[in-house]
């Protein structure tokens, strides 16, 4: 596998302006502000898993058929505190910090907190406001124009900076309008408490409360008129190892344990009262769900679903870059029929394609719906990661793709056509990364049919990122 894929970006761009090849619509007008690992190393050390890489902040601006392009890096405490150290100061997914401490510090460190501010996968805009989060509860603004870290936000709400764990995803409804996450606090017991989040500020509201045998992973939720969906999967955290896992040498992954015995249990928590009704599945793991809605007696969740969490450890850098990914471990298309009359959950698969990072028509939030866009993995004979960019017609069964050899796209986003005539009238944006000319491009696609649209390339490569968000102006 190329080692672009995951080397580090040496420095921030500027703003400039960006060649194209072919032609932006001239309805298109906006930003496409991205977030990911784009720095994996300090000094001599390295760290060990994608989702550990230092975050960068990317911005591409589009207006009047032209393309600009700028980035930052995220100034966290993770960053600032390692990059001066040129060392590794903290625990993150899959690295273990401070490799020069002693056994008397790193005893002593077992009592204090455990915490993680490298917000690098993805975003959140509220109002005038936006910060870069991660599955940890640390929030960090930027200015959305220059990209410039303003600092970790502190809550003044009843639950301060206690809660260690929020998901990188949170709902929103766009016809209310309301934003919708979790909190997490582990302890002997999980303790989730649901929120809303301001629409222009990131105050904190709760609205029900969840305890759990144990504290699970949890990435992002599912959302209908009436419920926000947690979804209990049996990636269980033992406290315990976390507590003690600098002493121990141990990064957070390793304190996650897969209990499929234990099922996957869906809580359906009414948006207004707080109050839950639980039904449960076998068992599987999942990153991302795609969209949810309600039909008579029963609740449907899309989601991209595994069948266990071997893809995490699947992600460290090293697998990577001698294995890459196999199709038989990637996630799959699959629905969630809750039953609210039986109780009865039933997994149906609506694609053999592989996909994940998903993304669809936000205006069908809630609402039943065909199209799913998402990466797709196409083997060859190389070592390979997510290589294409897939289209599942989920009435038909029908799939477009669009893959090129040597490239590598990052998450699609679905741009709506003003005054679109159908729910795929319009855009795809990804970010790809071509090998051959060792930079990268923004890539536009009919959202109908995958063909090209448009081409404008950055000055520089840019690694595989996670999430972002395009706004229009």
């Amino acid at each position: 596998m190329d080692s672009l894929i995951y080397t580090s970006v040496e420095k921030e761009t500027s703003n400039c302006n960006l060649d194209i090849e072919g032609q932006i619509p001239e309805w298109l007008s906006g930003d496409l502000i991205r977030n990911g690992p784009a720095k994996f190393e300090v000094g001599e050390y390295k760290l060990n898993h994608w989702f550990d890489g230092f975050s960068m902040i990317h911005k591409f601006s589009i207006q009047d058929g032209k393309v600009s392009y700028k980035s930052k890096f995220l100034q966290s405490k993770d960053y600032i505190k390692s990059t001066s150290a040129n060392y590794i100061k903290n625990r993150s997914w899959g690295t273990v910090a401070d490799p020069c401490a002693s056994i008397f510090n790193k005893f002593f460190s077992a009592f204090s907190k455990p915490e993680a501010s490298n917000a690098s996968v993805s975003i959140l805009k509220n109002g005038n406001r936006i910060a870069a989060v991660s599955d940890f509860s640390y929030m960090v603004e930027f200015d959305f124009n220059s990209l410039e870290t303003i600092g970790e936000i502190k809550f003044s709400d009843q639950f301060g900076n206690d809660y260690m764990f929020s998901a990188a995803h949170s709902c929103y409804d766009p016809e209310t309008k309301e934003v919708f996450n979790c909190l997490g606090k582990p302890g002997p017991k999980g303790n989730f408490s649901f929120i809303k989040i301001s629409e222009s500020t990131f105050e904190r509201k709760p609205f029900g409360s969840l305890s759990a045998p144990k504290h699970t992973y949890f990435h992002s939720y599912a959302l209908t008129k009436n419920y926000f969906i947690f979804i209990e999967q049996p990636l269980e955290l033992n406290i315990w190892q976390l507590m003690f896992s600098r002493f121990l040498n141990r990064p957070y992954e390793a304190c996650y344990h897969w209990k499929p015995e234990n099922g996957t249990k869906f809580h359906l928590v009414n948006r207004i009262s707080g109050k839950i009704k639980t039904f449960k599945s076998s068992p599987f793991f999942f990153f991302h769900t795609v969209n949810a809605f309600e039909e008579s007696d029963e609740v449907l969740i899309d989601l991209c679903l595994y069948n266990d969490p071997s893809v995490i450890k699947d992600l460290y850098l090293d697998k990577l870059k001698q294995n890459g990914l196999k199709k038989e471990s990637m996630g799959l298309l699959y629905r969630a029929k809750i039953n609210l009359k039986t109780g009865t959950v039933d997994l149906i698969q609506l694609s053999d394609t592989s996909l994940d990072l998903p993304s669809f028509n936000m205006k069908r939030s809630c609402k039943s719906y065909n199209f799913v866009y998402g990466l797709g993995l196409k083997e060859t004979q190389n070592i390979e990661v997510n290589n294409q960019l897939v289209k599942i017609d989920i009435s038909s069964g029908d799939v477009k793709v669009w893959y090129h050899k040597d490239m590598y796209p990052s998450e699609p986003l679905f741009v709506a056509a003003p005054g679109g005539s159908s729910e795929d009238d319009g855009i795809i944006l990804s970010v790809v990364l071509d090998i051959q000319k060792q930079s990268s491009f923004l890539l536009l696609l009919n959202a109908a049919d995958l063909t090209e649209i448009a081409r404008a390339y950055a000055p520089v490569h840019l690694p595989i990122g996670l999430h972002g968000m395009f706004y229009q102006k």
